[in-house]
């Protein structure tokens, strides 16, 4: 039985995949639910106005939509990859000696939302879209298959939300995010035969589980309203509230065991600050300013499996981004944008083969096409430069030693289309 009790904490150390990977923002919080946004590296979220992703970053910002009724659909594909070289030691000795290995990340990641006027000072609207999640794979026969194969999270969310203008121009609002969240990864779990000729063997392994719970998300906005000469200055301030899951399911080795399992997953507290000005030339610029309360990441409890929590000490996070809109005619905008995002993990010991996060630059640029007054079809690309991510990770006698180098061509690119009457 301990042996057994062993097994399954080693196979749910994997489970910390569910406190970050290698995803778009710091840590597995995701942005890419505006593809509008995306153009100009997420610059604005919230105030700005030219789509209705408001819901998710800043309900206040609902208030913007100037039509009756009004949906939009996208959907963002996420392309990184890159190779580890190191060594991976264990109870055993070293495994392959000094190799390499594949990374590769490639996802999808859709968004819907609708709006309705209710007046014109209360505006209602619904969303569906991923704010976190992941999806990494590495070969079968990957050097650091003992710590990780495939990892695919996806958290959904179902927001409704409204807004308020309460004062001029003063609004306020909020979203419930409702959240189902669902995670499936392998490994290679290593076990001893007692043989001298093979002291081990490994078999595969596989966890997987959901769970559905709740937070919210409420915001303000100040709109300064348009001077004389036609300029317009707005900011906005929100604030998402951390969720805990705990993600339950059945974890397999194959051959040898298959039970139920669970480990708990926290989303973190999220601050966003967000400024627009539109200047009386065609131009205008956005910033955001975001917080991240990574912190909560402080520790894994493997809840039953009778073995010590796993340290991991994530640190809080900031990212700033700036973009610029020009309005080369009444039914084309151009963007861009750029953006730096701090990741949360610390040092070499504190990231591991399913989070090889690391600080990174994006540099984006969109388009918006107007071919009809009620239709506005979006375009935008960002690509991404990740500084190379150092590794030197032990968990139950296995250390995974080496760097990553990411491919240059890692980047995001998206469609989205939008319908307002």
């Amino acid at each position: 039985m301990k042996f057994f009790s062993r097994l399954i904490a080693a196979s749910l150390a994997a489970a910390a995949f569910f406190h970050g990977a290698e995803s778009r923002a710091s840590g597995y919080l995701l942005n890419e639910y505006s593809v509008t946004s995306m153009g100009r590296a997420f610059a604005g979220t919230g105030v700005v106005g030219d789509d209705i992703s408001a819901i998710a970053s800043n309900p206040a910002g609902l208030q913007l939509f100037d039509r009756k009724v009004g949906a939009q659909v996208g959907v963002t594909v996420i392309t990184l990859n890159g190779n580890m070289k190191g060594s991976v030691t264990t109870p055993f000795g070293d495994l392959n000696g000094t190799d390499s290995t594949r990374v590769q990340i490639q996802e999808a990641v859709p968004n819907f939302f609708a709006a309705y006027s209710v007046t014109d000072k209360i505006k209602v609207g619904f969303g569906v879209y991923v704010p976190f999640g992941l999806g990494t794979e590495y070969p079968e026969s990957s050097i650091v298959r003992l710590s990780a194969i495939k990892s695919d999270l996806q958290v959904i969310e179902l927001a409704p939300s409204v807004s308020f203008n309460i004062w001029r121009g003063l609004t306020i609002g909020a979203t419930v995010n409702v959240q189902r969240a669902s995670a499936k990864l392998t490994q290679d779990t290593m076990i001893p035969t007692g043989g001298q000729q093979q002291p081990y063997m490994t078999l595969g392994t596989e966890l997987s589980g959901d769970d559905w719970s709740a937070g919210g998300t409420v915001g303000i906005m100040y709109d300064f309203g348009e001077t004389s000469i036609g300029e317009t200055t707005r900011l906005g301030l929100s604030y998402r509230s951390q969720v805990r899951h705990k993600i339950k399911g059945n974890l397999t080795v194959a051959g040898v065991l298959d039970t139920d399992a669970s480990a708990v997953m926290y989303l973190p507290n999220v601050v966003t600050l967000s400024g627009y000005h539109k200047f009386k030339a065609p131009v205008g610029l956005s910033a955001t300013l975001r917080y991240i309360q990574w912190s909560i990441f402080d520790e894994l409890d493997i809840q039953g499996s009778g073995n010590p929590r796993i340290h991991e000490d994530w640190r809080d996070t900031v990212s700033a981004h700036i973009g610029v809109d020009w309005f080369l005619h009444e039914a084309v905008t151009l963007r861009a944008g750029l953006a730096y995002d701090m990741t949360p993990i610390r040092d070499a010991e504190h990231r591991t083969a399913r989070i090889p996060d690391n600080d990174r630059i994006l540099l984006s640029a969109g388009i918006s096409a107007m071919p009809h007054k009620n239709w506005t079809i979006d375009i935008g690309y960002t690509h991404m430069f990740l500084q190379n991510a150092s590794i030197n990770h032990t968990y139950q006698g296995v250390n995974v030693n080496g760097e990553y180098k990411y491919d240059t061509l890692s980047y995001l690119i998206g469609v989205q289309v939008q319908y307002k009457f």
